[in-house]
């Protein structure tokens, strides 16, 4: 709430992790759209969490009285996980007969890296020491990310100290959460407008990403992923 004086975002997206497992679902719809008026709504989910709900009617009135967007999206081939979702995919193309907006998107052949894994499952970063061609490829750059009353410049900085706080970071990202702060709604108006100046061009911590593509061909949910470099 405390943003909502300052900002009016065109689009306000409602992302995670996965959204849809968080147990006050309506109660957040009803409050982004309290918050930010204006704003198209979307919920981005793999609509796996839908079969699983108890307030799916709930979940469906939010998104009407809202005019939310769902965008749900597909991650693999596998087909374990096609049959696991198939269950949610008949939920959705009801509510879509009901005039629900519901856009399903294919992203199996659109998944990027960004991030290695070291010898103990760690994320750690790419280094690759080029911030311009970071950013140039980037396809989070434009997806500034709110979290706990602090807009980041990306999710994967948003939640890079989360993978900290539950061992999941190697040592070598220090240097990119020692050189980075969000902007907290506490600031000055002052500081606010510097950080959203810098915030849509390259900086030191986007060197943490590759500076080329490395695309997932199909990002299997069960097995091993298919990785495939400078596409």
């Amino acid at each position: 709430k405390p943003w909502k004086d300052y900002l009016e975002p065109k689009n306000f997206n409602i992302l995670g992790g996965e959204p849809l497992l968080h147990k006050e679902v309506p109660e957040i719809l009803l409050l982004s759209k309290e918050i930010f008026p204006k704003s198209k709504l979307t919920v981005f989910t793999n609509g796996i969490p839908l079969k699983y709900s108890k307030r799916l009617e709930e979940i469906k009135q939010a998104l009407i009285s809202t005019d939310t967007q769902v965008l749900v999206s597909f991650h693999s081939l596998d087909k374990k996980y096609r049959q696991e979702i198939q269950e949610s995919i008949d939920i959705l193309n009801r509510w879509r007969k009901e005039g629900l907006d519901i856009v399903f998107r294919d992203c199996i052949t659109v998944w990027t890296k960004r991030y290695l894994l070291d010898e103990e499952d760690k994320i750690k970063p790419f280094d690759d020491k080029n911030k311009e061609k970071s950013w140039e490829i980037c396809n989070c750059k434009y997806c500034t990310f709110l979290l706990e009353g602090t807009i980041y410049k990306c999710a994967p900085i948003a939640l890079l100290r989360r993978m900290k706080q539950i061992g999941r970071m190697n040592s070598q990202f220090e240097k990119y959460l020692e050189s980075y702060q969000g902007i907290h709604f506490s600031a000055k108006k002052e500081e606010i407008d510097t950080f959203f100046k810098n915030n849509f061009k390259p900086e030191f911590i986007c060197n943490m990403c590759p500076a080329y593509s490395r695309k997932i061909k199909n990002k299997t949910i069960y097995g091993v992923e298919n990785e495939s470099k400078n596409i």
